[in-house]
């Protein structure tokens, strides 16, 4: 780049996502078209001027911007917008396409136009997108396009939006599948939002005013605002190195979704010889998917027959050069794998990172027994009957019968008597014998209290104090 103002054109700027993205890049000294047709929600024409409106909020802020009516949806338009650009700016560096709308019908009331409107805003427009930014940008030898998807059609997906979440699917396959063919200097990623917009309160309140039970809480909800560093960042020269990554964003939380692998399914039962057809499976099928980090197929109708005709010597062993990770609770199905990858230059190991050749496998953890810690204390008794001492730590010998509330403190010496501690409670009671044992506090003791002088009609017992 050189020391020209870049230029980018962000679709669907009218609005939500798309409004703070254009002020972001503007705010870094970026020339921004805002791109937005005026529609509604579901895509109704309401011809407001939206990108007009955003437009005119950077130039507020001392920024360039145009607005434009175009939509996602024609390509010509495309074509002649980003000319346009071009001929104005020198070159096209950026393009953000957040354009979108919603169609919330359930999936058997959704008629085909629904379908179809759904699809050709967020699918062929992100297509038509591509197919007209992409030849500018490799003529110039460089380019930033960010799409946008949705967790929608990656973690979630709901029978009341199925067209959405299938487009946003499709929007994550073509950004992971086409990001490495395109040419070096043009950097293609995508953004999974989650964040309060117009689309998302009417996707959860689906056109009433109170939300749907069981949706989002939308007062939990990042505002718009807080999605726009990331799209900045993925738009910015720095973000070179980043190709294909599908960026999931709930403002300060960021995580990157990884593109669904394809994996190796290998039988291990009804066949003649599994560690024979290991020695074919693993350098012919194995070996190229772990070097590639790709997968051929992930079928076991192409591998032919090998399971019941290995019809193979294997490999010439060899010194291992590399370990695999072999999980199984099978003891000898992990040998049989152990020595066949042995054969191809492999060391199977464990989860520890120890090899499994040569050493059995760890048994399986007994079962706890279903009725509760007191069979439990009986196996561990009866277990250190047989084997030794039991793990568990010596319980205590109880010495005299504890009597006092557990939240009073105890006391020194004991009661002669059981029924001195029914009479004074706190104290423990020791048998006869065993007085000596007992380590409490002693109870305190009676004193006697003169009584009052007698009056003549009835004379005054003796008056005791301490406990009862």
């Amino acid at each position: 780049m050189t020391d020209r103002r870049p230029a980018a054109v962000v679709t669907g700027g009218g609005g939500g996502i798309g409004t703070a993205v254009a002020l972001e890049l503007a705010r870094r000294g970026i020339a921004v078209v805002a791109m937005d047709p005026g529609v509604g929600v579901q895509g109704e024409p309401l011809n407001e001027p939206t990108a007009a409106d955003t437009a005119r909020r950077i130039a507020a802020e001392g920024g360039v911007a145009r607005a434009s009516t175009a939509s996602v949806t024609d390509r010509g338009a495309l074509r002649s917008l980003f000319a346009g650009v071009v001929a104005e700016f020198g070159a096209l560096d950026i393009v953000v396409n957040t354009a979108g709308i919603l169609r919330y019908a359930p999936f058997l009331d959704a008629s085909e136009e629904d379908w179809r409107a759904v699809l050709d805003v967020h699918l062929n427009g992100y297509l038509n997108v591509l197919a007209e930014a992409v030849p500018i940008m490799a003529a110039a030898g460089y380019g930033r396009i960010v799409g946008v998807t949705s967790g929608a059609g990656l973690a979630r997906a709901s029978g009341d939006a199925a067209a959405y979440a299938c487009a946003k699917r499709a929007v994550a396959t073509v950004t992971w599948q086409l990001a490495d063919l395109l040419p070096e200097g043009i950097a293609l990623n995508a953004l999974s939002p989650l964040a309060a917009t117009r689309m998302t309160t009417r996707a959860v309140t689906r056109g009433d005013a109170a939300p749907a039970s069981g949706g989002l809480d939308l007062s939990g909800l990042p505002p718009a605002q807080d999605m726009a560093p990331l799209a900045a960042f993925l738009a910015s020269e720095e973000a070179g190195s980043c190709r294909g990554q599908v960026i999931f964003s709930a403002g300060p939380e960021l995580s990157v979704i990884s593109p669904p692998r394809l994996l190796e399914a290998i039988r291990t039962d009804r066949t003649a010889d599994f560690a024979a057809s290991l020695d074919t499976l693993v350098p012919v099928v194995l070996a190229p998917v772990e070097a590639q980090q790709r997968s051929t197929g992930g079928s076991n109708a192409r591998f032919g027959p090998v399971f019941d005709q290995p019809g193979t010597p294997g490999p010439v062993p060899g010194p291992a050069t590399a370990n695999c990770l072999v999980i199984t609770d099978h003891a000898a199905l992990a040998t049989t794998i152990a020595a066949a990858l042995a054969r191809c230059g492999l060391t199977a190991i464990d989860t520890t990172g120890h090899p499994l050749t040569g050493r059995p496998m760890a048994s399986p953890r007994p079962k706890r027994p279903s009725s509760g810690p007191r069979s439990q204390l009986a196996e561990s008794t009866r277990s250190s009957s047989r084997r030794g001492p039991s793990p568990l730590p010596a319980r205590p010998r109880r010495r005299g019968r504890r009597c006092w509330p557990a939240t009073q403190r105890p006391r020194t010496t004991c009661c002669p008597t059981p029924d001195g501690c029914k009479r004074w409670p706190g104290t423990p009671y020791a048998p006869r014998g065993r007085s000596g044992s007992c380590t409490w506090p002693t109870p305190p003791r009676r004193r006697f209290v003169p009584p009052p002088r007698p009056s003549r009609n009835w004379p005054a017992a003796p008056r005791w104090s301490g406990p009862d």
